[in-house]
Order: C-alpha cells, then structure tokens, then sequence
C-alpha cells in the first residue's frame, strides 16, 4: 500500500513537474533593409526585367517605385501578426538597418513589448514613416554611402537585446525561445564581415536561430553563413509575391523547437567564402594571423612588418621561406550543404 502511495505520488509530482514547465515564450527579432535607394533601384530592375520580357506583373513603369519599398514591409507585418496570433506569450522586436545606422523600430518600451498584433503593425509603419519625415535623419543617411545597409549592426543590437530579454524573462518554469528574422535587399557589405561573424557566435551560444530572406539576383555569402551555422533557414528571391508564400510554407513562422518535427528544405550548395581583413574582399586563399586567426589576403607585401588589426602584434611575413608566421588556409567557393 505504501509502495503505491508513493508510487503514485511519484507520478503526481513528475506531471507536476511538467506542467510547471509548460509555459513557453517565443521572441521574434526582425531585421528589416529599409534602405530607400535600394529598393527604388530593385523596382527599376525589375520593371524592366518584366519590360524587357513583355511582362506586367511585378511593378509595372506608370506604377510609383515606392510601392515595391512598402509593400514588402507589408508583407513582413502579415509575419510579424502569424507570430503573435500564435500564442498571447509570444513577443516580437523590430530593428530597421539604414545606410548610416540601425535603429529600434518597436517596441518602444517594454511595457508594449507583448503589444498585439492589431496595434503593432499600424505602429511599425508610422514609426518609419516618421523617420523619413525628419531632416536630421535624412541629412545623416544622405551623409552615408547608400549602396549598403547596416546590417552587421542590426544583427549585433539584435543579438543583445535576446540576451537581455533573457535576463528579464529568465524562470525555472518558463522556457525561452528567441530568434532572428533578416530580410534584406541591398548588397552583402564586406566591411560587416567580422560583426557579422561575432554575431554568429553569440547567437551560437545561445541557441538563437538566424533566418533570412534575399530579395536579390545574386546570393548573400553573409546570410547563408548566418543561416547554416545557427539552422536556421535562408531564402533567395527576387519576386515579391513569393516573400509570403516562403514565411509561411518554409517553417519560418515556427521556433527552433517546433521545427525538429517537421521537414526541412535544405540549400543545395552553400558558399563559405571569407572576407580579408585589409580589403575586405571575399576570398579563397589567405593567411591566417596565428594568434587571433585574422584573416589576410594573398597580397602579403603589404602585411610585412606590419601588426594585425585585430590583436596588434607584429606579423613576420617571408615568402621566400616555406614556413610562415602566418598559416596559410584555403576555403571552397560553395560546400553541400546536408
């Protein structure tokens, strides 16, 4: 008799245990490229690709580019809405990557943190609406090369407020779940390189999920190394009309937890290509510092005597000499991804 008493108590107390624990909190970053000058530039692009073809479907010349700009912002509400329809804990964070800076979006404090999802997406608009309706903020996003986006910083405030709102939610009963969200349009900017790869290792660390979308012919080298390393999952395209059907028939909408019970699709071939610390071009062959593995181009004339910009001790460059101070590494344009 006592056998089963404590038996059953034993059962009680582990479904207790587990009930305990069943509250989950989701937190969506979203990182969005609100770099104008782009996405007039994609417009043009693409109206005269479908020009050029006879076809009117994706932004047609009489049409006013900005269209494109807000329509894909748009389309990132309806995301941001499904996140929070999904569960009353779940939370969303915006930050917006512009030539010169990246800024938060919204919330504004963290009263609104959980704001719904009736609220907060009338809100997001108006606060970027504001923001181009300030001259201070177009004389210093005038002042910045418009060809870029600050995405590397977007990525490294990102991953800090993750941590802090780790911090802040942090129960024994309460699991978290954080990831990020990047859609992005301009360019890859090699000089976000190395933020972007300390970026990685935070959110490697805490188990925080990277995924992206490429509203771009070509491929972004920075986005694939972010999805692969953290599983998350990248995207490339260059139709607007596909941006919905990929947040939410690709498991976008769904955590990292949930996705270990479904299916995913995997890019076929993923490119692993470094950036050199002293042009900052992507490379192939280089020269590793060996005391913080900086990496360096093939033109090593430059380097000699000279110290490394990122830990400043001497580099001791010879290549006459078979053995180098520096090691020589090689990296494949594209690996399978599996």
């Amino acid at each position: 008799m006592e056998s089963n008493q404590q038996s059953n108590g034993g059962f009680l107390g582990s479904q207790e245990k587990e009930d305990t624990k069943s509250i989950t909190k989701s937190l969506l970053c979203i990182i969005l490229d609100l770099n104008f000058d782009v996405w007039m530039k994609k417009a043009e692009e693409i109206s005269a690709h479908n020009s050029k073809n006879g076809s009117t479907s994706e932004v047609p010349a009489d049409v006013n580019k900005s269209e494109l700009y807000f329509d894909c912002i748009k389309k990132m509400c309806f995301f941001i809405n499904a996140h929070l329809l999904q569960s009353s804990n779940n939370e969303v964070a915006v930050y917006g990557s512009f030539p010169h800076e990246a800024l938060f979006l919204g919330p504004k404090n963290d009263e609104a943190i959980g704001l719904k999802f009736t609220t907060f997406s009338s809100n997001l608009m108006k606060s970027i609406e504001d923001l181009y309706s300030d001259e201070k903020f177009q004389e210093a996003m005038a002042s910045e090369s418009k060809g870029y986006s600050k995405i590397g910083s977007a990525l490294k405030k990102s991953s800090c407020f993750i941590n802090s709102w780790n911090l802040k939610n942090y129960r024994p009963d309460v699991t978290l779940n954080s990831r990020i969200m990047i859609f992005q349009a301009s360019p890859d900017n090699n000089d976000d390189y190395y933020s972007v790869v300390n970026s990685i290792f935070a959110c490697q660390k805490n188990s925080v999920v990277i995924d992206s979308i490429m509203f771009n012919k070509q491929d972004s080298i920075l986005l694939q190394q972010c999805s692969y390393l953290t599983n998350g999952i990248y995207t490339k395209t260059l139709d607007r009309e596909e941006i919905v059907n990929f947040l939410f028939m690709d498991n976008y909408c769904l955590d990292s937890q949930t996705r270990k019970s479904f299916n995913r699709t995997f890019q076929e071939e993923l490119d692993l290509r470094v950036s050199c610390s002293c042009c900052n071009k992507i490379i192939n062959y280089g020269y590793v510092c060996s005391n913080c593995l900086t990496l360096y181009c093939e033109d090593t004339e430059k380097l000699q005597e000279s110290d490394c910009r990122t830990c400043k001790s001497k580099l001791s460059i010879d290549i006459n000499k078979p053995e180098l101070d520096l090691g020589c590494i090689e990296a494949p344009e594209t690996q399978p991804r599996r």
